[in-house]
């Protein structure tokens, strides 16, 4: 169930951020951030591969140069933070950007379940 498994990396990277960022150890922040570029690994490979898969032949490269767009734009992701992170502070901005990340991962798991149940 892929489906299953791209939420399930969402809500890990979002979470394991969370206890990175208010993390005041060292073991459990390289513990944690081992498992959130695992779950990151994971989301990208699954979130492309059934991209591909389900896509008609002729649109395969559009989904890999929308798949290169997004990766340009990423940071533009830097901005929100930086704002957030100037009001509250740096390990309270990343905590809330990666737990607004895990919500958004529960919230299209709750309201999507063709994403729950996806297969291919």
């Amino acid at each position: 169930r892929k489906g299953l498994l791209m939420l399930g990396a969402c809500l890990a990277i979002g979470l394991l951020v969370v206890v990175f960022a208010q993390s005041r150890w060292v073991w459990l922040s390289m513990l944690s951030l081992f498992g959130a570029g695992a779950g990151g690994g994971i989301l990208q490979v699954v979130s492309l591969t059934t991209a591909q898969t389900l896509a008609p032949d002729r649109y395969r490269g559009r989904i890999g140069s929308i798949d290169m767009t997004i990766w340009g734009l990423m940071p533009l992701g830097t901005v929100p933070i930086g704002l957030i992170a100037g009001a509250t502070g740096v390990g309270t901005g990343v905590a809330i950007w990666a737990g607004l990340g895990a919500l958004i991962a529960l919230a299209l798991g709750a309201f999507l379940p063709a994403l729950r149940r996806l297969e291919c």
